[in-house]
């Protein structure tokens, strides 16, 4: 008897046979060439001790390469790499924009890491980044914010409402030179009432920075208003916390800060704003101030003078531009906030010289008991112009007052001392006169006597 044939009829539209099915059950599927190559990727970073961002940062680098060619890590050739490199220089990225060197050379810094990895493991048999040259860096434009601009953000606070204690304490950390990161990871015992403690940073630059009494001030204003909303401030709580409504009372994260600092830069309209330029503001001044660099240094955490050269060749710019002008008996702008620092910004004390050209007060016909005092006013607020002219006309104007410099801050009084009278009570006096008239119209009002 004959056995009937049998056929095996494979529908169009079925892509697999009930063995391959079955057989699919038990082995897993073969992997495809894109996943062999990001199980290198995956091994190199397991194998790298490195901080979060920058393992995601080589994560985004050559999952950028892998989309750029197909080829397999063992066929990339120093050619490849070679054109590669020019893809990155010439095409946009996904905002329509070209990156800059510094971005560009991260990448290839990422590249020669990973290639050499896979060459010192066998992986591959020739390391073909082993001649990518990175780009010459662009140039280091000024970082630092003007005196104006420092004015005008914490101007700014006063428009933010219900955010704005803790909005001021958070300036004020950026204008100590934190990052946005340090910021994020502060807890409430980090902070001991005179520095704040950074128990974790970029580089490993973790250390103490001390801060000044307005900052201080800023900070204790701020735990107290949180315990006012009802809150048990605890060593491990948050410093900051976030006050939207997805993630309210939770620790402020990176990105939030980044983003209150923009909404204040923008209130203050201050351009091209962001938290690192506190950072670099700091670390200016203290140059300008002549601190020594190793002790700026222990301030700002750098670790060494090649990191931090790039601030002190800045402030050595500026202190140049300044002695010009001393050389050449000129006061240089004190309008660009770098030599004076008497604001609500950085408090560092300032080496106050007198001007060349000081109009002097001949003391002609003068009683005895006639003392000449100079001061140093500072106004801030939305009406300080009011402020300020209220100030000259109704306080100073009394005492045969006199400006060096139409547009200045600085004035030279005479002021009669009657008997029974102490200088320091007539100046105590003035002090708080001025200061009514800045409360009278919100705004802050500081008066620093000059020797």
């Amino acid at each position: 008897m004959a056995i009937p044939e049998v056929k095996l009829i494979i529908l169009a539209d079925q892509t697999a046979t009930p063995i391959d099915t079955a057989r699919s059950r038990t082995q897993p599927a073969k992997p495809t060439l894109a996943d062999l190559r990001w199980m290198r990727v995956e091994e190199f970073l397991r194998s790298r001790e490195i901080r979060p961002n920058t393992h995601k940062a080589y994560e985004r680098d050559l999952k950028q390469l892998m989309d750029w060619t197909p080829k397999g890590w063992h066929e990339i050739t120093s050619r490849d790499l070679d054109r590669y490199k020019t893809y990155l220089k010439t095409e946009p990225n996904h905002r329509g924009k070209l990156r800059k060197s510094a971005t560009i050379n991260r990448s290839l810094a990422a590249l020669q890491s990973f290639f050499k990895w896979l060459t010192v493991r066998d992986y591959i048999t020739k390391n073909p980044a082993l001649l990518l040259e990175k780009l010459k860096s662009d140039p280091v434009l000024p970082q630092e914010f003007s005196q104006d601009e420092v004015d005008n953000l914490y101007q700014a606070i006063c428009d933010r409402g219900f955010h704005s204690c803790r909005d001021r304490a958070l300036l004020h950390l950026i204008d100590h030179g934190l990052r946005a990161s340090e910021i994020q990871g502060l807890n409430v015992g980090d902070y001991d009432g005179q520095r704040v403690h950074i128990r974790e940073a970029k580089a490993d630059s973790v250390g103490s920075v001390p801060l000044l009494s307005k900052a201080r001030s800023a900070i204790d204003q701020y735990k107290q208003w949180r315990e006012q909303q009802g809150e048990v401030l605890e060593d491990e709580s948050p410093l900051f916390v976030s006050h939207s409504n997805n993630s309210k009372g939770q620790r402020l994260q990176y990105w939030g800060i980044y983003k209150i600092f923009k909404a204040i830069a923008d209130i203050a309209e201050v351009d091209n704003a962001h938290p690192h330029r506190g950072r670099h503001t700091l670390a200016t001044r203290l140059v300008m101030k002549d601190m020594d660099s190793i002790l700026a240094r222990k301030v700002t955490r750098h670790k060494s003078e090649q990191s931090f050269v790039r601030y002190s060749d800045r402030g050595i710019e500026l202190k140049a531009e300044q002695e010009f002008y001393e050389v050449h008996g000129e006061a240089p702008g004190g309008e660009d906030g770098i030599v004076e620092d008497q604001s609500e910004g950085i408090e560092l004390k300032a080496v106050v010289k007198e001007p060349a050209n000081w109009p002097k007060i001949t003391a002609v016909g003068l009683p005895l008991n006639a003392v000449q005092v100079r001061l140093i006013l500072e106004v801030s607020g939305k009406e300080k112009g009011t402020v300020r002219k209220e100030i000259e006309e109704r306080v100073l104007s009394q005492f045969q007052m006199v400006k060096p410099k139409p547009r200045g801050n600085e004035y030279e009084l005479t002021v009669v001392v009657e008997e029974g009278d102490t200088l320091s009570a007539i100046t105590d006096q003035m002090k708080w006169d001025m200061e009514l008239l800045g409360e009278l119209d919100d705004c802050s009002v500081e008066v620093v006597w000059l020797d």
